[in-house]
């Protein structure tokens, strides 16, 4: 019987829990991307663009950019991953393994909360990708 649990649906209660902690997941980032967005437009003023700016400067000044915008990059994908969670659970398909159609477990969704696959299924994904 214990078998069968693996492939039942999380209850409507389970899925609230976990609607609440990706909301929640999704204002910490958008204020993440916010403030980072500031940062590079404020980076982007009259300062940096003064002559007298030494090579190495200005070279440290790019890579702080260049690590902003990768960060942003980063922020705004796991934004979209987030939805996409979210719209899983509007649609009851949170927390079924893409692969097996098995359910998640909760200790490995509340770990990743955009996980789509259960741990032997992303095990499996990662022994053919190193082929």
């Amino acid at each position: 019987m214990e078998d069968l649990k693996e492939f039942v649906k999380f209850s409507q209660d389970e899925l609230d829990v976990f609607e609440v902690k990706i909301l929640e997941k999704m204002a910490i980032n958008k204020a993440s991307i916010i403030d980072i967005k500031s940062s590079l437009v404020n980076h982007n003023g009259t300062n940096d663009t003064y002559s007298s700016f030494i090579a190495d400067e200005e070279g440290h000044l790019n890579g702080l950019r260049i690590e902003k915008e990768l960060s942003l990059s980063r922020a705004e994908k796991y934004q979209g991953e987030l939805k996409a969670a979210l719209a899983r659970i509007y649609t009851g398909l949170y927390g079924i393994c893409r692969i097996t159609g098995a359910r998640i477990p909760k200790e490995r969704l509340f770990a990743n909360l955009i996980a789509t696959t259960c741990i032997h299924a992303k095990n499996a994904e990662k022994l053919e990708n190193n082929k």
